[in-house]
């Protein structure tokens, strides 16, 4: 996408290090998605949760519409399910 406004939230990339962990499975990451949205709702203004494939194992992906404050302390999973956090901005209709 040319122009976007999309970014990922610092400590959310999966570039960083982040130790091993067991294999989590579709049913895990649903079954984790309502807690993940609840907890995020209190962060910042939640535009999307949805399921997304980290290596072999599946997370939680919250889209934001604006970056939360540096300072605030982001889950990067919860019940064991990983998390990934994006911001998206507002939703457009295409």
């Amino acid at each position: 996408m040319h122009g976007s406004t999309r970014s990922p939230i610092a400590g959310s990339s999966s570039h960083l290090h982040t130790p091993p962990m067991s294999t989590v499975t579709l049913a895990q990451a649903r079954l984790a998605k309502a807690q993940v949205a609840s907890a995020f709702r209190s962060i910042g203004t939640v535009v999307g949760v949805g399921i997304t494939q980290v290596g072999e194992d599946f997370a939680v992906k919250v889209n934001l519409l604006e970056a939360p404050a540096p300072d605030r302390a982001l889950p990067t999973t919860l019940g064991g399910v990983p998390v990934r956090v994006e911001v998206v901005g507002p939703l457009r209709k295409r």
